[in-house]
């Protein structure tokens, strides 16, 4: 579908997509979503909340493409995952008021816009959770870090950096709200 859209004279194009596609590393999906960036295609991604559709758990993203995108025009990332409702039978559905108002108003807790660039850093992937800017509440005291500066392999070495010797392992029991507990 989308490749036909490529190749088309459709000046826009709404597609539902496994999350899978939005996120796979090689392939046709890598591929198809290189073509979709070089040719600067890609309006919007919305994340639609899990289980939306019914008899499946899988998890899907609404893909926008527009013809009539400018070369510095940012691309619009959506996290719906909390916008829906309960119908019958507390059957999950999209609340397209709840999204199209994040939308219009540009609500930043749910909506992040992302140059084309960064897209291409990230090996086109659509998956709107990459983009948002980790919020983290430092305390007194306290020093941010990248859990690839302590996670370490169970012989001591790092997985990352130049792999040297440290003495503590991190395991998942460490791990209280966000924050890691451990004595350097």
């Amino acid at each position: 579908m989308i490749k036909r859209f490529l190749f088309g004279h459709a000046k826009y194009g709404m597609f539902i997509m496994p999350r899978s596609f939005c996120t796979r590393g090689q392939g046709a999906s890598l591929a198809l979503r290189g073509d979709i960036c070089n040719f600067n295609l890609l309006e919007m991604v919305v994340n639609l909340p899990t289980g939306i559709f019914s008899s499946t758990g899988i998890s899907s993203s609404l893909i926008v493409l527009n013809r009539d995108r400018r070369k510095d025009d940012d691309v619009l990332f959506v996290d719906a995952e909390e916008l829906f409702a309960y119908g019958e039978g507390r059957k999950k559905i999209i609340d397209t008021q709840k999204v199209l108002s994040v939308i219009k108003n540009s609500n930043y807790e749910v909506c992040y816009k992302v140059p084309l660039e960064e897209l291409y850093k990230k090996d086109f992937s659509f998956d709107a959770s990459r983009y948002f800017p980790q919020i983290v509440n430092v305390e007194i005291g306290q020093r941010v870090i990248s859990l690839g500066e302590v996670l370490t392999l169970e012989t001591g070495e790092r997985i990352t950096g130049n792999l040297r010797k440290v003495s503590n392992v991190v395991k998942s029991d460490n791990f209280s709200d966000n924050i890691v507990h451990f004595d350097l």
